[in-house]
């Protein structure tokens, strides 16, 4: 599996590319808003309705970024991987902290 993705990253095209980069820079997006919401433990004002949407939308691309993956195509796998686990990492968080502050 690491050879193929090793032999992936270097047949990778100039749109491979562009695709790790944004999909990075989405999943990075995440991890300020976890940072601060694990320090102020406050979510009252954060709608779960969208973060939910959001999740259960991020999955159903997943399913599609896995079917590229075993064709060879590894970029929008790993990128969407990071950014449906980062998405629910926010959304247990909004769960958690919401129950907890009842």
């Amino acid at each position: 599996m690491l050879q193929a993705i090793i032999k992936e990253l270097s047949a990778m095209n100039f749109y491979d590319y562009l695709q790790l980069l944004g999909g990075f820079i989405l999943a990075g997006s995440y991890i300020p808003q976890i940072i601060k919401t694990y320090r102020i433990k406050k979510v009252s004002d954060i709608s779960i309705a969208f973060w939910g949407f959001l999740f259960i939308g991020l999955s159903l691309m997943e399913v599609n970024a896995l079917h590229l993956g075993t064709i060879g195509i590894y970029s929008y796998a790993i990128t969407e991987t990071a950014n449906v686990f980062l998405c629910g990492v926010f959304l247990a968080q909004v769960i958690y902290y919401r129950k907890k502050n009842k």
